[in-house]
């Protein structure tokens, strides 16, 4: 399907309401915001979501306090895994020079899917990927520099 067709069709039938009505929080990734904001780091979200669904989401799950950025792909800031959007994210959480700097690492970028760890590897920072759907469903395997089936693997860990 043509993008250029589908987006705005898909994005005509979405109700931001619902959305964030169905949207749940895995308990995993809370206990990591955490760990990460005790640690003093700064976070961020670079989401395929666009902005008229994403804050909607973000205050039904009472969490926009969370992310010090928050970016939407856009055909503007690119999509994941473009570099694009995760270099916004960076310079809005005011890393640019030392991701450009250290080669990396100055971050990480964690998500469930191979988008996000092909943004990451674009963007050069390591990728953690939290195994939520099984390769069995996407009919692959997604390997990042860590690969876990949960993000308390990441807060035991340090």
């Amino acid at each position: 399907i043509d993008p250029a067709e589908f987006w705005p069709a898909f994005h005509r039938e979405e109700d931001p309401a619902k959305r964030a009505e169905v949207t749940y929080l895995h308990d995993d990734a809370e206990r990591l915001i955490e760990e990460i904001h005790a640690a003093g780091r700064p976070v961020g979200i670079v989401t395929h979501c666009q902005q008229f669904l994403t804050d909607p989401v973000l205050d039904h799950l009472d969490v926009r306090d969370w992310f010090d950025a928050v970016v939407c792909c856009t055909e503007e800031t690119g999509w994941k895994p473009d570099a694009a959007p995760v270099r916004r994210a960076i310079g809005e959480l005011g890393l640019d020079d030392r991701v450009l700097t250290d080669g990396g690492t100055a971050g990480v970028l964690a998500g469930d899917g191979e988008s996000d760890i092909g943004a990451a590897w674009n963007a050069g920072l390591d990728g953690i990927h939290v195994e939520r759907h099984g390769p069995e469903h996407r009919g692959r395997c997604v390997l990042g520099e860590y690969r876990v089936e949960s993000f308390d693997d990441l807060v035991r860990s340090g």
